[in-house]
């Protein structure tokens, strides 16, 4: 069927076999990392910009027949030097073959160029009507020509569909200009400035306040920044947490859980968010909850003295996501930096405060369990003694006795390190003290000795006692990411920042008592303690420590 104008109709002009509609990969019929080649109209162009390697970022919103009449928004994501971008405008049709499928935090699926990206740009006021050509309205080819199917096709789409979603060239050109102009880059709170677009990496410090058509979040990075409000410890001189100033809303109660929030000082700041952002953040967000803020903008609130955030609607893409909740139990070495730092910066703002004596609950419950783990020590080393002392009247007893044969289950790492006796271990080590050049005699003796034995040992006692307590359980942290850290520091609880679904990590811990049973210690095997490690027990055991 044709129109009046003898150009076929949107219903009966069909597709080339190689291309697919738009709304396939908008609805999620064709699945991420595939290779796809789609064929659009140009309604929006973000121009090119820096990227933190070689190449330059640009961004077309494109729209087909398929979507010619809805509003969604299809990204064509362009990652090229800034010398090889291509040149759009309003209304162009652009062919775009081999591009990648991806998904990016919740926003709907769209396309991304790789190497083998090739990039048509056909220039609207030069395409001709069916069944002239476009070619000569190419403005970027890659050097080839497409099919003469698509060729065809071009220009039946040009003249068929409906250009309603199309903006006249000034209203094009000054989005272009508004895309260029506006500052979207990380920060933490602490460089924030008033009249300007951030992108920000923080931690919901208590519960989301669902306002209907937006959503209010207190954040923060553990940065401060003389703007923001000052709480104090008890709520700041009364007022709620989350509502200093009485017009935000009244529905925070003035609770123990709302004036403990956050961060004292100067580390919080209040965001107002708005849909699509509020959805994600009123179904997935929490307090504890890490989240990716993206296109911020940030000024002086109602009281004028402090700053706060907003995160609105995209004027030019309504259904892009600016909100994604983080992953803070994630590998460390998958996490992004930016997350791992801001977690590094909790880490000691906790660190300190706990070290505070007699400030919160949290800190007595420390000193409470730290106790509990001496009087533990103590118990271990009386235990130690005793056993010692057993030990050494059984070998003035015992007369010379052969070398037991070697468990052939159990095989050592460091299988070149010489075999040493456990007497070499546990023997003190001094360091001669010289100045000048001249020995002293004194000798300095060295508390520990860092250096790794092999020796052919017996076991002759263990510690628990009950083989069920070989291992423990511990709160899963956002702390486990950070290197240098261990989740066991002693200034630190570790079930006060466990995960809010209270998940758990099984750990060996363990000790046994090694006896000499090398050939030169025959007459006379020495004995000594030694702590397994929990990466050390799943090698001796191969297991995984569990319940």
């Amino acid at each position: 069927m044709t129109s009046s104008s003898g150009l076929p109709s949107s219903s009966t002009l069909v597709l080339p076999r190689q291309i697919i509609p738009i709304c396939d990969i908008l609805d999620e019929k064709v699945d991420p990392q595939q290779l796809v080649n789609v064929i659009g109209l140009v309604r929006d162009f973000r121009p090119p910009v820096e990227t933190r390697g070689a190449d330059w970022k640009a961004s077309i919103l494109l729209f087909d027949l398929s979507t010619q009449h809805g509003d969604d928004d299809f990204i064509f994501t362009i990652f090229r030097p800034r010398d090889l971008m291509p040149d759009v405008g309003a209304g162009d049709v652009v062919y775009v073959q081999s591009a990648r499928v991806q998904r990016h935090g919740m926003n709907s699926l769209s396309i991304l160029t790789n190497r083998s990206t090739r990039i048509h740009v056909f220039r609207a006021s030069l395409i001709p009507k069916p069944p002239g050509c476009p070619s000569r309205a190419l403005r970027t080819s890659n050097n080839t020509l497409p099919s003469q199917d698509v060729l065809n096709y071009v220009s039946a789409l040009y003249y068929t569909i409906d250009k309603g979603r199309v903006p006249d060239v000034a209203s094009f050109q000054e989005m272009a200009k508004q895309a260029v102009n506006v500052k979207r880059k990380y920060e933490q709170l602490k460089d924030l400035r008033p009249g300007n677009f951030y992108d920000l990496i923080v931690r919901v410090v208590r519960r989301p306040y669902d306002l209907g058509d937006s959503i209010t979040i207190w954040v923060t990075d553990y940065t401060e920044n003389p703007a923001f409000y000052h709480f104090s410890e008890e709520g700041s001189e009364g007022s709620v947490y989350g509502e200093p100033m009485g017009y935000a809303n009244t529905a925070y109660p003035a609770t123990q859980e709302s004036a403990g929030a956050g961060p004292v000082g100067k580390m919080s700041m209040q965001i107002t968010c708005w849909e699509p952002h509020a959805t994600v953040l009123r179904t997935k967000a929490k307090a504890g909850s890490w989240v990716s803020l993206r296109n911020v903008q940030v000024k002086y609130g109602r009281n004028n003295a402090n700053l706060e955030g907003y995160l609105r609607e995209d004027r030019r893409s309504h259904s892009k996501v600016g909100a994604e909740v983080l992953d803070h139990l994630a590998d460390g070495d998958t996490m992004d930096q930016r997350l791992k730092n801001a977690i590094r910066r909790k880490y000691v703002y906790e660190r300190n405060k706990n070290r505070q004596p007699g400030k919160n609950a949290a800190n007595q419950k420390f000193k409470k369990r730290r106790a509990e783990d001496d009087e533990s020590t103590a118990r271990l080393s009386c235990k130690v003694r005793r056993v010692m002392e057993r030990a050494n009247k059984m070998v003035k007893e015992r007369e010379s006795q052969e070398v037991l044969d070697l468990n052939p289950d159990v095989s050592c790492e460091n299988v070149d390190v010489p075999i040493s006796t456990i007497l070499s271990m546990v023997k003190t080590v001094y360091y001669n003290l010289s100045l000048d050049g001249v020995d002293s005699p004194m000798r300095i003796p060295i508390p520990f000795n860092n250096a790794k034995y092999r020796v052919i040992a017996r076991v002759t006692d263990f510690f628990p006692q009950k083989l069920e307590d070989f291992s423990y359980s511990r709160k899963v942290t956002e702390y486990d990411a950070l290197s240098g850290i261990s989740s066991n520091d002693d200034d630190e609880d570790s079930d006060a920042h466990g995960t809010p679904d209270g998940k758990r990590r099984w750990e060996w811990r363990f000790a046994l008592q090694l006896e000499d049973a090398s050939p030169q210690a025959r007459s006379k095997p020495e004995r000594a303690w030694v702590y397994v490690s929990n990466a050390d027990a799943e090698c001796l055991t191969d297991l995984n420590a569990s319940k």
